[in-house]
């Protein structure tokens, strides 16, 4: 289903009100009886629809709006969302990646938010990608999906898989790098879109698409990867084409 997107006040957004949404995330397994979180940039925020109750037109409600978040980019917000496994109290948390907003070390902006109060953190930036999505592994650790564009040497993508157990306030988390990609050696593009399932064989598909922005010099492309285990010393992951 496809429907336009609500505003606070329940009217669609228009051409002279636009919503600059950026990240989404969903808290189950069934996306139309869910919570749908939404990040926005311009100004930085995000939403909360409740999908089962309000469908795709229900007013969404506000998770955490500017004011409760540090000083931002306008177009370096939270670009990559994630529902977290639940807290003590069986709360909602969300894992929050900006694009390219930078504490003051360099580091890439992160959050855990829980409530109006985000706790910050950082992710080591990894030059020259930049953070456009994450989504939760079913044994609770993320993959992170980067890109880099420059007309010198073109498109390119990057997966990295970060433990759920560095994920902490105050620290600068980092990962292991699973996937590297560039044009014209790989088919690839502006790559924004990130989504994990595990099939009945107990098999993990990683979904990685981009965003061609209505750019006849673009494409949408749709990648599918089957992530597999492999068990040396420590547990790894690598990342296989899928078929």
């Amino acid at each position: 289903m496809i429907a336009p997107r609500p505003s606070l006040d329940g009217k669609p957004s228009t051409a002279d009100k636009p919503l600059h949404s950026k990240g989404l995330a969903v808290d189950g397994p069934d996306p139309l009886h869910a919570n749908a979180y939404v990040s926005f940039e311009r100004p930085h925020r995000i939403w909360r629809y409740d999908l089962a109750a309000g469908g795709f037109t229900g007013k969404p409600v506000p998770v955490i709006s500017q004011r409760n978040l540090p000083r931002m980019r306008s177009d370096g917000g939270i670009e990559a969302l994630a529902v977290m496994m639940p807290g003590p109290k069986d709360t909602t948390r969300l894992f929050a990646v900006t694009e390219n907003s930078r504490d003051p070390r360099g580091n890439i902006r992160a959050f855990i938010i829980e409530g109006r109060t985000p706790r910050r953190m950082s992710l080591r930036l990894s030059n020259p990608y930049r953070p456009t999505d994450v989504a939760r592994l079913p044994n609770g650790d993320y993959l992170l999906l980067e890109r880099h564009f420059s007309l010198l040497a073109g498109a390119g993508m990057q997966l990295r898989h970060i433990r759920q157990d560095d994920i902490k306030a105050g620290t600068v988390i980092d990962g292991e790098v699973l996937l590297q990609a560039s044009a014209p050696d790989h088919s690839i593009d502006n790559m924004e879109g990130l989504a994990i399932r595990r099939d009945t064989k107990g098999s993990i598909w990683v979904y990685v698409i981009s965003d061609n922005n209505f750019n006849p010099m673009q494409r949408t492309l749709l990648h599918m990867f089957r992530l597999k285990q492999q068990t040396t010393i420590m547990p790894r992951h690598t990342l296989t084409p899928g078929g």
